[in-house]
């Protein structure tokens, strides 16, 4: 006779008001040679670095998640017709994050100075919490509980018996917490950033994992 079993997936949330913010930097230097796209590259890096410098921003917080250099072509129409790819020149883009503390008047001077470096970066402004760990944890430790309650219900129910647990299913995630508040701006041309005032919603996870128990 094969073993009686019952598998419930328990479902976990938890929220929590973001205490970091991370700016999310792309610069992007084209040129037909390569070792001028390189030094283009390497010029805007070190504005953004003066930039944060004249921030009081520490180096340490500028981090690299990106870089990438690629051949570009387009294509064009010969003598017969028909089209053959040009090569145009390199491409390297360099994404980079900066963490901050969760201050308002902070991000504005530092996208002021950014703005004012001349490297022209596209910022993604995202919200996140320090201890990302702990809100994971506080919804894996619901979900457990969730699952538990629904077993106890479904096992009472049948008229049977929960026994031990036997076996927990659940896929990790390293990916990055952030509130859904997005802000993106793209600081070309503007010769400062305006202040920013709002407050950003707060960042919730949820996350569910299945449980399977022996019935009695």
């Amino acid at each position: 006779m094969s073993e009686r079993l019952i598998t419930v997936r328990g479902t976990g949330r938890a929220s929590a008001a973001p205490d970091e913010i991370h700016l999310l930097l792309a610069l992007d230097a084209r040129h037909v040679q390569y070792e001028e796209a390189m030094s283009l590259a390497a010029a805007q890096q070190e504005g953004v670095r003066r930039a944060l410098a004249s921030c009081c921003v520490a180096d340490d917080a500028l981090k690299t998640t990106a870089f990438h250099v690629t051949t570009e072509y387009e294509s064009e129409p010969d003598e017969r017709g028909s089209y053959v790819s040009r090569f145009c020149g390199y491409r390297c883009a360099h994404e980079l994050r900066i963490s901050l503390p969760m201050d308002m008047a902070c991000l504005s001077t530092v996208l002021a100075a950014l703005s004012a470096s001349g490297s022209a970066p596209a910022v993604t402004i995202r919200f996140t919490v320090r201890d990302a760990d702990a809100l994971k944890d506080e919804v894996l430790s619901c979900a457990a509980r969730n699952a538990r309650r629904k077993a106890e219900l479904l096992a009472q129910a049948s008229g049977v018996r929960l026994g031990a647990l036997c076996a927990i299913e659940h896929t990790w995630s390293d990916d990055a917490v952030y509130a859904p508040t997005d802000v993106a701006r793209t600081l070309k041309h503007a010769p400062r950033a305006a202040n920013l005032v709002f407050t950003p919603d707060d960042v919730t996870l949820s996350d569910t994992v299945a449980f399977t128990w022996y019935i009695e």
